[in-house]
């Protein structure tokens, strides 16, 4: 006859379960309020500066050499030029104004005379 008692202690247990579940729940909702509420001037700062990042890496081979001591791969240094297109206004190009491109080409030719 201990029917009764096993159930008191199976309601018991399913109460603690509930309210450790809502306390879980509670806890991760007032994680996500503050680091999207009180810390968003943080990661906000964090997103904007990390859309660029420059990394100088030095490539780990040197000179290789054939079996016959030949020279088979140098060393040469290399250089890229980008051009990176700025935002601009379409009423700022209007008729018997210089177009986008022609006002770039100066700065283009100085670097690429071809």
């Amino acid at each position: 006859m201990r029917f009764p008692e096993e159930r008191q202690t199976l309601a018991r247990r399913i109460t603690v379960l509930r309210f450790a579940a809502y306390g879980l729940f509670g806890a991760l909702a007032i994680c996500f309020w503050f680091f999207q509420i009180i810390q968003h001037a943080k990661f906000q700062e964090m997103a904007d500066n990390n859309h660029q990042r420059e990394l100088p890496l030095r490539a780990p081979r040197g000179v290789l050499f054939d079996r016959n001591g030949r020279v088979l791969v140098e060393n040469r240094p290399s250089f890229t030029v980008s051009i990176v297109s700025v935002t601009v206004a379409v009423s700022s190009y209007g008729p018997g104004q210089p177009s986008a491109r022609a006002s770039i080409r100066p700065y283009v030719n100085d670097v690429w005379p071809w």
